[in-house]
Formats: C-alpha cells, structure tokens, sequence
C-alpha cells in the first residue's frame, strides 16, 4: 500500500495545481483521518479536503476538491466533486459534474445530477 500513498500524494498535487488556477480563495478546508458534514451544516464556497473517510450529509455550496480515501456523498454539493481516491459512493445531488480518480465509484440510483 506504500505505493498508493505516493501514488495518491502526487496525484492531489496534480490535481489541486489543475483545477485551483482559477480559484482566487478557498472557503473551507478539512484533513484528518474523519472529514464529516452533518445533515444541517452548509459550508459556503469551495471546500477543500484531505481525508481518510470523507462523508457529506450537509450542503456544500461550491466545489469539493481533493483527496479522500473513501468519500460518501448522501448531502448535496453545488458546483463539482473533483476528488482523488480510494473508493467513492454518491447517494445525494450533484449540481455540476463529478470527476474522480480511484479505484471504485458507486453511484447509486437515487443520485441526482
């Protein structure tokens, strides 16, 4: 698993240089081994996360950028999920696009885009 975690760290890099050119701040941000939203939290802006389970319940009202290594979307993201990572599972609404990189994507039927 070592090289996953390289494989990972450099891929976030990548990722974070790509898609915040044209970001001037950023909203929120979350690390840690747990990265949770509740139901009736909302974070204004774009949320940037670094996490071992990420899962959002809430309401994120911009984009989702980073790297998780299992990401659970029940709550509702506004603008686009651009994640690297382990495992994702989307259940909730999705206003822009989804674009991730990993090994698994589940994207349940009651998802809504």
């Amino acid at each position: 698993m070592k090289w996953l975690r390289k494989i990972t760290t450099k891929g976030f890099i990548i990722l974070l240089v790509l898609t915040t050119a044209g970001f001037v701040t950023a909203r929120g941000m979350m690390d840690g081994n747990r990265c949770y939203i509740a139901e009736d939290e909302v974070i204004k802006g774009d949320l940037f996360v670094l996490c071992g389970d990420l899962i959002i319940e809430g309401r994120v009202e911009g984009h989702v950028i980073g790297a998780a290594r299992v990401a659970t979307i029940h709550g509702q993201v506004e603008d686009s999920i651009y994640l690297l990572g382990g495992e994702m599972q989307m259940h909730g609404k999705l206003g822009k696009d989804l674009h991730f990189i990993g090994l698994v994507l589940k994207i349940e039927e009651e998802t809504r885009f």
